[in-house]
């Protein structure tokens, strides 16, 4: 099995995407590929199911850019915009059932969703300011988790912030 590991790099540099190999449980893993992203600062990384596409946030250009996988080969195959450039795109969630791809933008303190299938059509955004707290505190959003009840099928997805001491629950 693999692990795939991002780098935003330093500045000066492109950002990377590392791929380890996890098979061995005796020894540490190892890099089997450095992938360059030329222009880009990957930050986050979701894989679907079926670990043929990967989803990495860009937080230099608030992107999320989507590689596909065949075999040992891969290819970056679209980039969609999500913000403004240098918008601090954090956390993300792939829901490989529903085709959806649930990315925090930090800078708006917005949680945006992506139909992953056309990921031209437009995408929703949500905001997790809350009027009634704080308005005037940014959030910050950066983790994301889901969670579907067994029992009554119902989903959530929980979002943390680092400027503010709070969780958002949304249906998901």
């Amino acid at each position: 099995s693999e692990a795939y590991v991002a780098y935003e790099g330093d500045g000066k540099s492109d950002g990377k995407l590392m791929v380890l190999d996890t098979r061995d449980k005796n020894s540490a893993p190892r890099i089997t590929r450095v992938l360059s992203l030329p222009g880009s600062s990957p930050r986050r990384i979701a894989v679907n199911k079926a670990g043929d596409r990967l989803f990495v946030t860009d937080s230099t250009n608030g992107e999320l850019i989507v590689i596909t996988r065949s075999n040992s080969t891969f290819n970056r195959s679209a980039k969609i915009p999500l913000g403004s450039k240098n918008d601090n795109l954090e956390g993300i969630f792939i829901d490989d059932v529903n085709s959806r791809a649930y990315v925090l933008n930090a800078t708006t303190d917005s949680l945006i969703v992506v139909n992953t299938q056309n990921p031209n059509a437009p995408h929703q955004s949500i905001s997790l300011r809350d009027d009634k707290i704080d308005a005037s505190t940014q959030i910050a959003p950066k983790n994301i988790a889901y969670y579907r009840n067994p029992a009554t099928g119902q989903e959530k997805l929980y979002v943390t912030g680092y400027n503010a001491s709070i969780v958002s629950v949304i249906d998901a």
